[in-house]
Protein backbone atom coordinates (compact mmCIF):
# COMPACT_ATOMS: atom_id res chain seq x y z
CA UNK A 1 0.00 0.00 0.00
CA UNK A 2 2.27 2.19 1.31
CA UNK A 3 4.34 1.51 -2.60
CA UNK A 4 1.30 2.10 -4.59
CA UNK A 5 1.43 5.57 -2.58
CA UNK A 6 4.50 6.84 -3.18
CA UNK A 7 3.93 5.75 -6.88
CA UNK A 8 1.28 8.59 -7.18
CA UNK A 9 1.93 12.07 -8.30
CA UNK A 10 -0.16 15.06 -6.63
CA UNK A 11 -2.24 15.15 -9.29
CA UNK A 12 -2.91 11.68 -9.50
CA UNK A 13 -3.60 11.72 -5.69
CA UNK A 14 -6.61 14.79 -5.93
CA UNK A 15 -8.00 12.93 -8.70
CA UNK A 16 -8.27 9.85 -6.84
CA UNK A 17 -9.57 11.43 -3.80
CA UNK A 18 -12.74 13.79 -5.71
CA UNK A 19 -13.14 11.63 -8.35
CA UNK A 20 -12.78 14.20 -11.08
CA UNK A 21 -10.69 14.71 -14.07
CA UNK A 22 -7.04 16.71 -14.63
CA UNK A 23 -7.21 19.20 -17.20
CA UNK A 24 -4.54 21.32 -18.84
CA UNK A 25 -4.18 24.45 -17.40
CA UNK A 26 -4.25 25.53 -20.79
CA UNK A 27 -7.63 23.90 -21.91
CA UNK A 28 -9.34 24.89 -18.21
CA UNK A 29 -11.72 27.70 -19.64
CA UNK A 30 -12.38 25.63 -23.34
CA UNK A 31 -13.30 22.41 -20.78
CA UNK A 32 -16.10 24.65 -18.82
CA UNK A 33 -17.31 25.76 -21.69
CA UNK A 34 -17.77 22.79 -23.12
CA UNK A 35 -19.64 21.80 -19.86
CA UNK A 36 -17.49 19.53 -18.26
CA UNK A 37 -18.08 20.88 -14.46
CA UNK A 38 -16.26 17.67 -12.58
CA UNK A 39 -12.39 19.14 -13.69
CA UNK A 40 -9.81 20.77 -11.61
CA UNK A 41 -6.89 22.01 -12.89
CA UNK A 42 -2.93 23.55 -11.58
CA UNK A 43 -1.97 27.06 -11.09
CA UNK A 44 -0.42 26.78 -14.54
CA UNK A 45 2.15 28.83 -16.06
CA UNK A 46 1.87 32.04 -17.23
CA UNK A 47 -0.52 32.68 -20.35
CA UNK A 48 -2.24 29.32 -19.20
CA UNK A 49 -6.45 29.68 -18.52
CA UNK A 50 -5.88 29.52 -15.59
CA UNK A 51 -3.04 32.01 -14.76
CA UNK A 52 -5.41 34.19 -17.00
CA UNK A 53 -8.25 34.45 -14.93
CA UNK A 54 -6.04 34.48 -11.87
CA UNK A 55 -4.60 37.81 -13.38
CA UNK A 56 -8.06 39.11 -14.49
CA UNK A 57 -8.92 39.48 -11.14
CA UNK A 58 -5.83 40.72 -9.72
CA UNK A 59 -5.90 43.65 -12.38
CA UNK A 60 -9.54 44.54 -11.89
CA UNK A 61 -8.68 44.77 -8.22
CA UNK A 62 -5.49 47.01 -9.09
CA UNK A 63 -7.82 49.35 -11.15
CA UNK A 64 -10.62 50.26 -8.79
CA UNK A 65 -9.30 49.00 -5.34
CA UNK A 66 -12.01 46.31 -5.17
CA UNK A 67 -11.49 42.92 -4.26
CA UNK A 68 -12.79 40.64 -6.81
CA UNK A 69 -13.52 36.81 -6.43
CA UNK A 70 -13.78 33.93 -8.56
CA UNK A 71 -16.07 30.88 -7.20
CA UNK A 72 -15.44 27.53 -8.97
CA UNK A 73 -18.14 25.27 -7.50
CA UNK A 74 -18.51 21.33 -7.52
CA UNK A 75 -21.82 20.52 -10.01
CA UNK A 76 -22.52 17.69 -7.64
CA UNK A 77 -21.55 18.09 -3.88
CA UNK A 78 -21.05 14.05 -4.54
CA UNK A 79 -17.60 15.16 -6.08
CA UNK A 80 -16.60 16.77 -3.19
CA UNK A 81 -13.66 16.06 -1.76
CA UNK A 82 -15.87 15.78 1.52
CA UNK A 83 -18.89 14.02 -0.17
CA UNK A 84 -22.64 15.50 0.34
CA UNK A 85 -23.84 16.69 4.09
CA UNK A 86 -26.46 14.37 5.65
CA UNK A 87 -28.91 16.45 5.72
CA UNK A 88 -28.46 17.22 2.06
CA UNK A 89 -28.84 13.42 1.45
CA UNK A 90 -31.72 13.32 3.58
CA UNK A 91 -33.43 16.40 1.75
CA UNK A 92 -32.47 15.40 -1.54
CA UNK A 93 -30.60 11.93 -1.99
CA UNK A 94 -30.60 12.54 -6.07
CA UNK A 95 -27.71 14.54 -5.15
CA UNK A 96 -26.10 12.33 -3.61
CA UNK A 97 -26.53 9.79 -5.83
CA UNK A 98 -28.66 8.16 -4.13
CA UNK A 99 -32.43 6.64 -5.67
CA UNK A 100 -35.34 9.09 -4.37
CA UNK A 101 -37.61 8.41 -1.46
CA UNK A 102 -41.08 6.95 -2.41
CA UNK A 103 -43.57 8.75 -1.63
CA UNK A 104 -45.39 6.94 1.59
CA UNK A 105 -47.77 4.93 0.73
CA UNK A 106 -51.16 6.00 2.26
CA UNK A 107 -54.48 4.06 1.97
CA UNK A 108 -57.63 6.16 0.42
CA UNK A 109 -60.98 5.07 2.35
CA UNK A 110 -63.81 6.51 0.11
CA UNK A 111 -66.23 7.81 2.47
CA UNK A 112 -69.57 7.29 1.60
CA UNK A 113 -70.91 9.74 -1.08
CA UNK A 114 -73.07 12.95 0.55
CA UNK A 115 -76.02 13.27 -0.65
CA UNK A 116 -77.56 16.67 -2.76
CA UNK A 117 -80.47 17.39 -0.32
CA UNK A 118 -83.51 20.00 -1.95
CA UNK A 119 -82.90 23.16 -1.97
CA UNK A 120 -85.57 24.82 0.58
CA UNK A 121 -89.13 25.05 -0.73
CA UNK A 122 -92.73 26.44 0.79
CA UNK A 123 -96.42 25.69 -0.07
CA UNK A 124 -99.47 27.71 1.17
CA UNK A 125 -102.71 27.15 0.83
CA UNK A 126 -105.69 30.11 -1.29
CA UNK A 127 -105.94 32.59 0.51
CA UNK A 128 -110.07 33.22 1.25
CA UNK A 129 -111.50 36.31 0.79
CA UNK A 130 -114.83 38.65 0.63
CA UNK A 131 -116.80 41.33 1.09
CA UNK A 132 -119.95 42.40 0.78
CA UNK A 133 -123.48 44.09 2.03
CA UNK A 134 -125.16 42.03 3.90
CA UNK A 135 -128.46 43.45 5.25
CA UNK A 136 -131.01 44.67 4.03
CA UNK A 137 -131.56 43.25 0.38
CA UNK A 138 -132.76 46.23 -1.37
CA UNK A 139 -131.17 49.29 0.67
CA UNK A 140 -132.60 52.67 0.08
CA UNK A 141 -130.31 56.32 0.01
CA UNK A 142 -131.23 57.13 3.54
CA UNK A 143 -133.03 60.73 2.65
CA UNK A 144 -135.67 58.44 1.36
CA UNK A 145 -135.43 55.79 4.35
CA UNK A 146 -137.64 56.62 7.29
CA UNK A 147 -135.37 54.75 9.31
CA UNK A 148 -132.18 55.88 8.01
CA UNK A 149 -130.77 52.54 7.71
CA UNK A 150 -128.06 52.49 6.06
CA UNK A 151 -126.23 49.49 4.77
CA UNK A 152 -124.34 46.75 6.58
CA UNK A 153 -121.02 45.85 5.06
CA UNK A 154 -119.10 42.12 6.03
CA UNK A 155 -115.35 41.77 4.45
CA UNK A 156 -113.01 39.03 5.33
CA UNK A 157 -109.49 37.76 4.14
CA UNK A 158 -107.98 34.82 5.78
CA UNK A 159 -104.49 34.14 4.97
CA UNK A 160 -103.12 30.53 5.79
CA UNK A 161 -99.92 29.41 6.57
CA UNK A 162 -96.68 29.39 4.73
CA UNK A 163 -95.13 25.35 5.15
CA UNK A 164 -91.56 25.95 5.08
CA UNK A 165 -89.36 22.69 4.12
CA UNK A 166 -86.12 22.42 4.47
CA UNK A 167 -83.22 19.56 4.53
CA UNK A 168 -79.80 18.97 5.94
CA UNK A 169 -77.29 16.39 5.81
CA UNK A 170 -77.28 13.53 9.03
CA UNK A 171 -78.22 10.47 10.03
CA UNK A 172 -81.53 8.67 9.41
CA UNK A 173 -83.36 7.70 12.05
CA UNK A 174 -87.07 7.14 11.31
CA UNK A 175 -87.88 3.70 9.92
CA UNK A 176 -90.11 4.01 6.82
CA UNK A 177 -92.51 2.25 5.11
CA UNK A 178 -90.91 -0.11 2.14
CA UNK A 179 -91.16 0.89 -1.63
CA UNK A 180 -89.80 0.30 -4.73
CA UNK A 181 -86.38 1.85 -4.63
CA UNK A 182 -86.32 0.54 -1.17
CA UNK A 183 -87.73 -3.48 -1.10
CA UNK A 184 -85.55 -4.75 1.27
CA UNK A 185 -85.79 -3.67 5.45
CA UNK A 186 -83.21 -3.20 7.72
CA UNK A 187 -85.55 -2.18 11.00
CA UNK A 188 -89.36 -2.70 12.23
CA UNK A 189 -91.56 0.14 11.85
CA UNK A 190 -94.23 0.28 14.98
CA UNK A 191 -97.22 -1.20 13.13
CA UNK A 192 -94.59 -4.49 13.16
CA UNK A 193 -94.00 -4.34 9.45
CA UNK A 194 -90.67 -4.49 8.33
CA UNK A 195 -89.45 -0.89 6.66
CA UNK A 196 -85.76 0.26 6.37
CA UNK A 197 -83.21 3.14 7.42
CA UNK A 198 -81.18 5.29 5.43
CA UNK A 199 -77.87 3.87 5.73
CA UNK A 200 -74.89 7.02 6.03
CA UNK A 201 -75.48 10.23 5.66
CA UNK A 202 -79.33 11.40 4.24
CA UNK A 203 -81.32 14.25 3.37
CA UNK A 204 -83.13 14.80 6.89
CA UNK A 205 -86.87 16.88 6.06
CA UNK A 206 -87.41 19.39 8.46
CA UNK A 207 -90.79 21.38 8.18
CA UNK A 208 -92.17 24.43 10.30
CA UNK A 209 -95.26 26.57 10.22
CA UNK A 210 -95.17 29.97 9.77
CA UNK A 211 -97.99 32.09 9.85
CA UNK A 212 -98.28 35.62 7.75
CA UNK A 213 -99.09 38.92 10.16
CA UNK A 214 -101.20 41.39 9.11
CA UNK A 215 -99.80 44.63 9.64
CA UNK A 216 -102.54 47.04 8.38
CA UNK A 217 -106.16 46.77 7.07
CA UNK A 218 -107.60 49.23 4.60
CA UNK A 219 -111.36 49.05 3.98
CA UNK A 220 -113.15 51.24 1.81
CA UNK A 221 -116.75 52.43 -0.46
CA UNK A 222 -116.27 54.31 -3.69
CA UNK A 223 -119.26 54.96 -6.11
CA UNK A 224 -118.48 54.40 -9.50
CA UNK A 225 -118.05 57.01 -12.00
CA UNK A 226 -121.07 55.64 -14.20
CA UNK A 227 -123.01 56.60 -11.14
CA UNK A 228 -121.77 59.78 -11.27
CA UNK A 229 -122.15 60.34 -14.51
CA UNK A 230 -125.98 59.22 -13.72
CA UNK A 231 -127.06 61.70 -11.13
CA UNK A 232 -125.41 64.64 -12.45
CA UNK A 233 -126.94 63.87 -16.02
CA UNK A 234 -129.93 61.58 -16.28
CA UNK A 235 -131.31 62.02 -12.86
CA UNK A 236 -130.96 66.01 -12.61
CA UNK A 237 -133.01 66.17 -15.98
CA UNK A 238 -135.62 64.54 -14.05
CA UNK A 239 -135.07 66.16 -10.87
CA UNK A 240 -133.07 69.40 -11.35
CA UNK A 241 -130.86 69.96 -8.35
CA UNK A 242 -129.78 66.58 -7.73
CA UNK A 243 -126.30 65.97 -6.66
CA UNK A 244 -123.74 63.84 -5.48
CA UNK A 245 -123.80 63.46 -1.64
CA UNK A 246 -121.01 61.52 -0.64
CA UNK A 247 -119.07 59.56 -3.48
CA UNK A 248 -116.18 57.67 -0.90
CA UNK A 249 -116.52 55.73 2.76
CA UNK A 250 -114.28 54.47 4.86
CA UNK A 251 -115.39 51.75 6.11
CA UNK A 252 -113.60 51.02 8.96
CA UNK A 253 -115.66 54.14 10.59
CA UNK A 254 -118.44 52.11 11.24
CA UNK A 255 -116.81 48.75 12.31
CA UNK A 256 -113.03 48.60 13.92
CA UNK A 257 -111.26 45.38 11.96
CA UNK A 258 -110.31 42.10 13.94
CA UNK A 259 -106.86 41.61 13.45
CA UNK A 260 -105.29 38.20 14.57
CA UNK A 261 -103.64 34.91 14.30
CA UNK A 262 -105.21 31.23 15.37
CA UNK A 263 -103.29 28.01 14.56
CA UNK A 264 -100.86 29.66 11.95
CA UNK A 265 -103.54 31.35 9.78
CA UNK A 266 -103.88 35.32 9.88
CA UNK A 267 -106.94 36.90 9.33
CA UNK A 268 -108.63 40.67 9.22
CA UNK A 269 -112.33 40.42 9.35
CA UNK A 270 -114.56 43.67 9.14
CA UNK A 271 -118.60 44.58 9.79
CA UNK A 272 -119.20 47.95 8.85
CA UNK A 273 -122.72 48.94 10.33
CA UNK A 274 -125.67 51.50 9.20
CA UNK A 275 -123.31 52.86 6.28
CA UNK A 276 -125.05 55.96 5.42
CA UNK A 277 -125.34 55.85 1.34
CA UNK A 278 -127.19 58.87 0.62
CA UNK A 279 -126.95 58.58 -3.03
CA UNK A 280 -128.91 56.17 -5.75
CA UNK A 281 -125.75 54.58 -6.71
CA UNK A 282 -123.65 51.12 -7.17
CA UNK A 283 -120.39 51.61 -4.75
CA UNK A 284 -117.07 49.47 -5.43
CA UNK A 285 -116.35 47.78 -1.93
CA UNK A 286 -112.76 46.82 -1.33
CA UNK A 287 -111.04 45.34 1.68
CA UNK A 288 -107.32 45.24 1.52
CA UNK A 289 -104.50 44.44 4.37
CA UNK A 290 -100.88 44.61 4.02
CA UNK A 291 -98.79 41.61 5.51
CA UNK A 292 -95.18 41.69 7.03
CA UNK A 293 -94.05 38.20 5.02
CA UNK A 294 -92.73 34.97 6.77
CA UNK A 295 -89.37 34.52 8.78
CA UNK A 296 -87.77 31.57 10.02
CA UNK A 297 -85.11 32.04 12.23
CA UNK A 298 -84.35 35.94 11.44
CA UNK A 299 -83.96 34.93 8.02
CA UNK A 300 -86.46 36.15 5.57
CA UNK A 301 -88.79 33.17 3.71
CA UNK A 302 -91.62 35.36 1.62
CA UNK A 303 -91.70 39.02 1.14
CA UNK A 304 -94.61 41.33 2.61
CA UNK A 305 -97.01 41.89 0.27
CA UNK A 306 -100.45 43.40 -0.11
CA UNK A 307 -103.88 41.11 -0.82
CA UNK A 308 -107.10 42.80 -1.70
CA UNK A 309 -111.18 41.72 -2.05
CA UNK A 310 -113.75 43.06 -3.65
CA UNK A 311 -117.25 43.85 -3.94
CA UNK A 312 -120.14 46.25 -4.52
CA UNK A 313 -123.63 47.24 -3.42
CA UNK A 314 -126.33 49.00 -5.11
CA UNK A 315 -128.22 51.45 -3.27
CA UNK A 316 -131.63 52.71 -4.55
CA UNK A 317 -134.09 55.70 -4.68
CA UNK A 318 -137.91 55.44 -4.67
CA UNK A 319 -139.01 57.59 -8.27
CA UNK A 320 -142.37 59.04 -8.25
CA UNK A 321 -144.37 58.28 -11.52
CA UNK A 322 -147.35 60.37 -12.38
CA UNK A 323 -150.07 58.31 -14.03
CA UNK A 324 -152.90 60.02 -16.42
CA UNK A 325 -156.37 58.56 -15.06
CA UNK A 326 -158.47 60.51 -16.86
CA UNK A 327 -158.93 57.40 -19.83
CA UNK A 328 -159.93 55.37 -17.36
Amino acid sequence: MGQELSNLSLSGLLQDISNMSLVDANLFADAALAGNGGIWSLFGQKGSDVFNLMGLLSDLSGEDGNVYMLGLFYDSCNAAPGGCPAEVCLANPVLCGLPATPDPTTVTVTPPPVPICPLPSFTQAPIIHDISATAPNHPLAVGQDDEKRGVDISGSIKIPPVIYYWYEVGQDTECHALNNQHPVGNCTRNNGMPGYIIEGPACILHQATLPEEITQVIARAEMTQASVDYITGELRQQFPGAYVHQASFNLATYGQPVVGCGGGTCSADLTALNVPFADPATFNLTLMVGTKGTYYQGRMITQPRTISTKGSVRVYIVIPTLIDASSN
